[in-house]
C-alpha cells in the first residue's frame, strides 16, 4: 500500500461522519474451501463456477474512499493531523515537478524486451505519488492552488498508450492498440483517476471528467485469454472505488 492510501486509511474512519458513505455493503461471503474445490487443475484461470462464487461475493454498492472536497469539516480535521501536514509539505515540495509520463515507445519496448523495470517504474510511481499529493493537498486546503497541476498530471496519464508495466505487455499488443488488458500498474493509474473524480468532482472541468470516465471504461475492458477473470476482478475494483457502473 502506498503512502497516500496509508495516510487516508489511518485517519479516515476516525473522521468519517455517520452517513458519509465511507463504507460499502458487502455481498455474500466467499467460502475459500468451496472455491478451491471447484478449481480445474488443467487451467490457469478460475472455472465458470468459481467465477460465479467470486461474483456473488462482490459488494452491493460503490465505496466512497473519503468525503468529497466539499466536506470542509472532514478535510480541515485531516489537515490538522500530523499525516495531513506531512502530505501538505510533500505537495508543496513537488509543486513545480512535471509528470514523467508518458515514456517513449522506445523505452517501453526496451523495458519489455529486457525486463528492465528501472528505466520506467520509478517514473511511473513518482508521477502517481505526486498526483496523489496534489489531490490530497487540494482537498485539505481548498484554494485551487493544485488544480492546474492535477489537470496536467491527469492528462499526461491519459495520453499514455498503455498503463501496463511494459514487461506485462506480451508482444507490445496494448502499446500498439491491438489489445486491452489490466495489471497492477494499470489498476494504479486508473485508481488515481478515480480518486481525482470522487474527491474533487466539479472542481475539475466537465470535459476532463468525461474523458476520465471514458478512458476508465475503455482501458478496463480486457480482451484475450483470461478476460472473464479480469472482468470479475475489474468489477471488484469498480465497486470498491469507482462511480462507474458495471
Amino acid at each position: 500500500m502506498n503512502r497516500f492510501a496509508t495516510a487516508l486509511c489511518t485517519v479516515i474512519l476516525a473522521f468519517a461522519p455517520v452517513g458519509s458513505g465511507v463504507c460499502a455493503t458487502v455481498g455474500a461471503s466467499l467460502n475459500v474451501g468451496d472455491y478451491l474445490k471447484l478449481a480445474d487443475a488443467n487451467s490457469l484461470y478460475p472455472s465458470a463456477r468459481q467465477l460465479e462464487l467470486l461474483t456473488s461475493a462482490l459488494p452491493g454498492n460503490m465505496f466512497q474512499p473519503a468525503p468529497p472536497i466539499g466536506d470542509r469539516i472532514y478535510w480541515e480535521k485531516m489537515a490538522s493531523t500530523e499525516t495531513g501536514q506531512e502530505w501538505l509539505r510533500a505537495a508543496r515540495a513537488h509543486r513545480e515537478a512535471a509528470p514523467e509520463v508518458p515514456i517513449t515507445d522506445e523505452i517501453y519496448r526496451r523495458a519489455n524486451g529486457q525486463g528492465n523495470r528501472g528505466i520506467y517504474k520509478p517514473r511511473y510511481y513518482r508521477t502517481m505519488t505526486r498526483l496523489e499529493e496534489y489531490i490530497f493537498a487540494e482537498c485539505m486546503e481548498n484554494k485551487g492552488e493544485y488544480l492546474s497541476s492535477i489537470e496536467i498530471y491527469l492528462r499526461a496519464i491519459m495520453s499514455m498508450k498503455s498503463w501496463l508495466h511494459p514487461n506485462h505487455d506480451m508482444g507490445n499488443a496494448v502499446l500498439e492498440g491491438r489489445k486491452t488488458w489490466i495489471d497492477l500498474g494499470a489498476r494504479k493509474f486508473g485508481s488515481d483517476l478515480a480518486w481525482a473524480e470522487v474527491l474533487l468532482r466539479d472542481k475539475l472541468p466537465g470535459e476532463l471528467r468525461r474523458e476520465m470516465s471514458a478512458q476508465l471504461r475503455r482501458r478496463q475492458e480486457p480482451t484475450g485469454s483470461g478476460r472473464n477473470l479480469q472482468r470479475v476482478l475489474i468489477r471488484v475494483w469498480q465497486r470498491s472505488l469507482l462511480h462507474v457502473s458495471s
